[in-house]
Order: C-alpha cells, then sequence, then structure tokens
C-alpha cells in the first residue's frame, strides 16, 4: 500500500512524498486463549510486515498490550450476546 500526496515546500514548489506500510493479513479461526496469541505471535516473527490484522478473536473483552519495546498487540472483544467475534492487530512500532 502506498500514499502519495502532493506538499508545497518552502520554495513554493510541490514535491511527492510516499509513505510504504506492509501489511499483512492473518486467516486465523479463532485467537481465544493466550495460547493461540502466542502461535499467532510467533509466526508474526517470520513475516516480515508491519501491521498483521486477525479475525474473528472470539475473546470475551479487549486486550491491549505492549510485547516488547517494538510491537504492540491490539485484540478485540467479540460482541456480547452474539456470535460475532472481534478482530485484533499486532503493529511494529516502527509505523510511526
Amino acid at each position: 500500500m502506498q500514499r502519495t500526496s502532493l506538499e508545497t515546500n518552502k520554495t513554493g514548489t510541490l514535491t511527492t512524498r510516499r509513505g510504504t506500510v506492509l501489511l499483512c493479513t492473518c486467516n486465523t479461526e479463532k485467537v481465544s486463549s493466550v495460547i493461540d496469541l502466542y502461535a499467532v505471535l510467533e509466526a508474526a516473527d517470520r513475516i516480515k510486515s508491519l501491521v498483521i490484522s486477525i479475525r474473528e478473536t472470539k475473546r470475551r473483552n479487549c486486550d491491549i498490550r505492549q510485547l516488547d519495546e517494538r510491537t504492540i498487540v491490539i485484540v478485540g472483544g467479540k460482541t456480547p450476546l452474539r456470535n460475532v467475534g472481534g478482530v485484533g492487530f499486532v503493529v511494529h512500532l516502527g509505523i510511526s
């Protein structure tokens, strides 16, 4: 995914700025336990991307944790009283 924007620099000419984000989707059936989450994170070490999205998390509550100094994990909770799972993200902090 690449975003291009035109900005005016100090001399008044338009410059092109590009930013690149590596995005990967992880098609897991459920990430309901800590063991399931660590299995995804172990696989994520082998994936060269900045953001990994996780579908169907099936956890009861939303959980946000900083795994280490470079990775944050956001896992959404499922919808109460419905069998609808949340989504989650593994984000490399170098993206900011």
